[in-house]
């Protein structure tokens, strides 16, 4: 796991640099999320669990996220959202469709 911000997002090479398969992402926007678009990208195209974690206060979902982009869990009140990692399916996904396998990472360079 790596843990992120919501501002961690606009960059999904620091997910991929490890080939996690889920990552913890704490935010605090206010209101109703606009980029929800955003965080099922940012899961399926790095192929992993995504767990956002919102403040109660702000209005904004609690999410689990899974790695081909389907909203398995939300949250809108206070609590905790329970969810469980199928790994098997995780596996599975990667090896139907093998994404990451098609980067060029000698076309740039990451640090």
């Amino acid at each position: 796991m790596r843990l992120g911000l919501r501002y961690d997002l606009d960059f999904p090479e620091l997910f991929r640099l490890k080939r996690v398969q889920a990552f913890p992402v704490g935010a605090a926007w206010p209101g109703a999320y606009a980029g929800l678009l955003e965080v099922l990208a940012r899961a399926a195209e790095n192929q992993a669990y995504l767990f956002l974690a919102s403040r109660a206060d702000t209005g904004s979902p609690t999410l689990f996220i899974a790695p081909d982009g389907c909203v398995l869990g939300r949250r809108e009140e206070e609590g905790l959202l329970l969810a469980e990692p199928d790994w098997g399916f995780l596996e599975a996904y990667r090896e139907k469709c093998p994404i990451l396998r098609h980067r060029r990472e000698e076309a740039y360079r990451v640090r």
